[in-house]
């Protein structure tokens, strides 16, 4: 708790959320696929858009989408692929998919997670499991 009160701790964990965010997002622009990283503060969540309708964060932000349809946009099975995918390339994330971000996590990080998302989201587009990419 002191170093909740004395340091940059959570605002530190809150931009490297941000930047996680910002990437996965990067490399699904880049894929072409409609899915979409989305959270606020320490978080990260994808939405994997099972009607591969064009969406965007800030259209999650003003409740464009349902959150009934952002808790069940991947099925159990492709969950489970996703957070398979993240442990092969090392990084850990949670079941729904999405993940959470801690002050001590850096800029390594981000990027060691960024290139795991974006493995993940190549093997999973040759599977066909990539709605919209």
């Amino acid at each position: 708790l002191k170093l909740l009160q004395t340091t940059d701790v959570i605002s530190r964990a809150n931009e490297t959320a941000a930047a996680i965010r910002d990437g996965m997002n990067s490399v699904l622009r880049g894929l072409g696929a409609s899915w979409c990283a989305y959270g606020e503060f320490s978080g990260f969540h994808v939405f994997t858009n099972p009607d591969s309708r064009p969406v965007s964060p800030d259209e999650i932000y003003g409740g464009k989408i349902r959150w009934e349809t952002l808790k069940k946009s991947a099925s159990t099975e492709l969950a489970h692929k996703i957070r398979l995918g993240f442990l092969c390339e090392g990084v850990d994330v949670m079941p729904w998919p999405g993940g959470l971000v801690s002050g001590v996590h850096d800029r390594s990080d981000v990027d060691r997670t960024v290139t795991a998302f974006e493995n993940v989201v190549k093997l999973l587009a040759e599977e066909g499991d990539l709605v919209g990419g």
